[in-house]
């Protein structure tokens, strides 16, 4: 599994159940985001499905540690505080250089895990930022749009 480039502009569907395919797919994408070896040295926090998979589905899978774990199924964002600026880069986009984003410091989120619990937290910061970065993927775009 690697990540596709140029990414697609597809709207992710929401995961209903878990199949075995699925969880196929969760374990090749737990590989490839923990062994960190990306085009042009990048590191990534987390890669979602939509980069990975033609047929995207609403799961994005984080580095190990973050969230609570590292699977995010079907996220959701249910409220927000104040906008910050931040500099973000992009696995999808190898080659371009970060560039500065508008983003909310402080959300309220509800996803599920890879057991489809469900979990609701408040994330800040950089935890924030990153889960705000991949829901943008799951809806079709990206930070260079």
């Amino acid at each position: 599994m690697n990540i596709i480039l140029p990414p697609h502009k597809k709207q992710s569907v929401p995961v209903k159940e878990m199949t075995d395919e699925i969880k196929k797919d969760i374990d090749e994408m737990k590989i490839l985001i923990n062994k960190n070896e990306f085009t042009n040295g990048q590191k990534g926090y987390a890669v979602a499905h939509c980069q990975v998979s033609k047929n995207p589905l609403r799961i994005f899978v984080c580095v190990d540690g973050l969230f609570d774990g590292t699977v995010v199924i079907n996220p959701k964002i249910l409220e927000k505080s104040e906008l910050f600026t931040a500099v973000e880069s992009c696995l999808s986009f190898p080659f371009r250089k970060g560039i500065k984003v508008k983003r909310f410091n402080r959300i309220k989120v509800s996803y599920y895990n890879e057991n489809m619990e469900e979990i609701t937290t408040e994330l800040t910061g950089i935890l924030s930022q990153i889960f705000q970065h991949e829901i943008q993927h799951l809806n079709g775009g990206n930070i260079y749009q």
